[in-house]
């Protein structure tokens, strides 16, 4: 929502660019608040899965070592978990933001 609030209705400035200038100006504020949440999109699904790695590594390194399954399992089960739930987050975050900036 904050993103969204930074660019408050930055897609909608198209009919009000008359000059070559202000046609640059209006393509350097899509192709900004475009750059910004893709970056912002990428950093936030990838923090809370880094964050969490070290709190599970206790329970994964006991199960490896008992054989209970291996790495490539273990990853398997977890990207399988892992990205439906944070693509919906960000899908969820992505569509406020789209109607905010009235992208068309």
């Amino acid at each position: 929502v904050i993103i969204g609030l930074i660019f408050l209705g930055a897609g909608d400035e198209w009919g009000d660019a008359r000059t070559r200038g202000d046609v640059e100006k209006e393509v350097n504020n899509h192709w900004g608040a475009l750059v910004f949440i893709s970056i912002n999109t990428m950093f936030l699904s990838a923090e809370p899965l880094l964050l969490v790695f070290p709190l599970e590594r206790p329970v994964f390194i006991r199960e490896y070592i008992t054989g209970t399954y291996g790495t490539s399992a273990y990853f398997l089960a977890k990207t399988m978990v892992d990205v439906p739930v944070a693509f919906l987050q960000q899908l969820l975050g992505l569509v406020v933001v789209y109607f905010l900036i009235d992208y068309q």
